[in-house]
């Protein structure tokens, strides 16, 4: 067994006695983690979750500077005329409507959120986040029945099947629920037509679209430019999407909220393993009157130092996962978009990773206090 471990080993033995010190370094490790892993874990989902709902080669098309749905508005008239268009002659065009309900959520009543109630036509339920009944049964054409998306009935009080849903002043019965794939689990659906003479609406929100071989988006862009007519942006919906939801802004959160855990936590180590390493100095001189090189005695202040932030990290992960595992995160800028939460690998192994590179960064000024210590002086301490 090498020297450094032999040192590494006896502090190790030696911590029960210093159990104060070495739970502090701990606990600032496991804050570090511990607020990382579940950021990430939103950010991973929200990513995951608008990949699922962006299908290659589609587009969507909103009123010109409308971010989401809910904000744009697209007449009849530029429905026709998007269908006009010569290089959309083979498109399937899809007009949708969107409005917003709010609802209050199961885990704090107290706090509302927006939900997206979507009107679509019977074609496009099965080319447009194809849906499956999980309970109940589908929507009859014609009547005020709505389905819910079984994540939004998960997060919101009052989306089950039988309950009634106030949609513009016109209830609304929830007949059934339903999984799709991404966001669309998020949302209410119900009737096109049927939604907006309730909501005497006489615009669409949006247009969806797969665009044809061999059309391009600059050439959709291009014919809409074209037409003084047409005030819409096309982009690809996984474009859309991501500008419509906040995985970005919880990302760049994450790491802003971490790194200053992590500085916070840096100083505060430091400072135990100042005073631990002022404790240990006569055991420290004996160390090096014995003939252990600083070098080594340098290298087992760092080991163990490593070895807490592996504690603290761990202990962050396992709080991290038994809070947040399994449950789901409600995000969105204008409705809700509910993504399900889980603790990957990758995100395990980046909080891990900030924990033993604070551990690394905490003991280094300690260690190398240890290896300038006098020997002379420490053999003299009284402490």
């Amino acid at each position: 067994m090498s020297r450094t471990w032999q040192i590494t080993l006896s502090n190790l033995q030696a911590l029960p006695g210093r159990w104060g010190n070495s739970l502090a370094t701990i606990f600032g490790m496991a804050a570090v983690s511990g607020v990382l892993a579940p950021a990430l874990m939103m950010t991973s989902a929200l990513e995951a979750t608008m990949d699922a709902t962006s299908r290659d080669g589609w587009v969507i098309l909103v009123r010109q500077g409308a971010v989401v749905e809910s904000m744009s508005s697209v007449s009849r008239a530029s429905v026709e005329l998007v269908r006009a268009l010569p290089a959309l002659k083979d498109a399937d065009v899809h007009p949708q409507f969107v409005t917003n309900v709010v609802k209050p959520r199961r885990e704090n009543s107290a706090i509302l959120s927006s939900v997206l109630v979507r009107g679509i036509s019977a074609r496009d339920t099965a080319t447009w986040g194809a849906q499956r009944i999980i309970t109940g049964r589908n929507i009859i054409p014609g009547r005020h029945e709505l389905l819910a998306g079984y994540l939004a009935a998960q997060a919101f009080e009052r989306l089950t099947v039988g309950s009634t849903v106030l949609v513009n002043g016109v209830e609304w019965l929830i007949v059934g629920s339903f999984e799709a794939p991404g966001a669309a689990s998020s949302e209410l659906r119900g009737d096109l037509a049927t939604l907006m003479d309730g909501a005497k609406a006489t615009s669409y929100s949006s247009i969806r679209m797969n665009l044809p071989e061999p059309v391009q988006l600059a050439d959709l862009n291009a014919a809409i430019q074209d037409d003084r007519r047409l005030k819409l942006d096309a982009s690809p919906e996984e474009e859309f999407f991501e500008l419509g939801t906040s995985a970005v802004l919880f990302e760049f959160v994450a790491y802003v909220v971490s790194t200053i855990m992590a500085v916070g936590a840096t100083f505060a180590s430091i400072n135990v393993m100042y005073t631990s390493i002022d404790n240990r100095t006569l055991e420290i001189a004996t160390l090096r009157a014995l003939g252990f090189p600083a070098g080594t005695i340098a290298a087992s202040i760092l080991t163990e130092s490593t070895l807490l932030a592996i504690v603290g990290g761990v202990l962050g992960l396992l709080i991290s996962w038994s809070l947040f595992h399994g449950t789901t995160h409600t995000s969105g800028s204008m409705s809700s978009v509910v993504a399900p939460l889980g603790l990957s690998p990758d995100i395990a192994g980046t909080a891990l990773v900030w924990s033993i590179a604070v551990g690394l960064v905490a003991g280094l000024p300690p260690a190398v206090r240890a290896t300038r210590m006098s020997i002379a002086e420490g053999l003299r301490w009284e402490g």
